[in-house]
């Protein structure tokens, strides 16, 4: 089977959406959610590719600036398990389209239970950088009486809980918001030093995302000082 490698073009988002979610379905996406993501990241980008067979999308390769600011480039690859090979082109294609910009390291991201990508990145010597942990909540199930009284200690600490859409939505919450989560990062534990976005792209990235929800969005006040943020957001399934 002949694969072709081109560059993504905006008619390739439906397809791409679809062969995403077949190779990733504990991980979908909508195709909202990724235009909104390459839209956020669209200066940082260094590869976008797909590859074809026989007029059918069959496999994607794209990469950005990391933001680590020590030029580390973030790679991901999605390739349909019935070609054979095709994994293997486009990881060789991305080494060469990204030498020239001299990266100083690759990260990828893999689940554990993605066995194939887990022993192909191996292989090529990547190692274990750093592990995190998804949680979830069973609501049918969940039992609220542990947390009894619990919203009546904080009011008695002295502080107030509002969500985000009690707010003016203007540019004096955003740098309020901007500057509590910037000081509150510096508390969270990560495997090297973290390159803080500038304003700007913060308010592209976060503010104007499609999923945020600004009725899911806690803020904590103790008197006038922000102390705290949790935050509730749409995710790609319906439920």
């Amino acid at each position: 089977m002949a694969v072709i490698l081109r560059p993504f073009s905006e008619t390739d988002y439906l397809t791409f959406t679809k062969l995403y979610n077949r190779c990733r379905p504990v991980v979908a996406q909508t195709e909202v959610a990724l235009r909104a993501f390459d839209e956020a990241y669209k200066g940082d980008v260094l590869l976008n590719l797909v590859a074809e067979a026989e007029g059918e999308l069959v496999g994607a390769v794209w990469a950005h600036i990391d933001g680590s600011g020590e030029r580390q480039v973030r790679l991901d690859m999605v390739a349909h398990p019935d070609v054979a090979g095709l994994s293997g082109t486009l990881y060789k294609t991305a080494w060469e389209r990204l030498e020239p910009h001299q990266p100083t390291a690759l990260v990828v991201r893999v689940r554990e239970d993605w066995p194939y990508w887990v022993d192909f990145y191996h292989l090529r010597e990547f190692g274990e950088q750093e592990r995190m942990w998804e949680s979830r909540l069973e609501l049918a199930a969940f039992d609220a009486e542990p947390f009894a009284g619990a919203l009546e200690r904080v009011s008695s600490a002295g502080v107030t809980l509002i969500t985000l859409a009690n707010l003016p939505d203007g540019e004096a919450t955003q740098r309020l918001l901007y500057g509590t989560v910037v000081k509150l990062l510096g508390d969270v534990a990560f495997s090297e030093p973290l390159n803080i976005w500038p304003f700007t792209v913060w308010q592209g990235r976060f503010w104007q995302r499609s999923a945020r929800r600004p009725e899911g969005f806690f803020l904590a006040f103790h008197g006038a000082e922000l102390v705290g943020v949790s935050e509730l957001r749409e995710g790609p399934r319906p439920d």
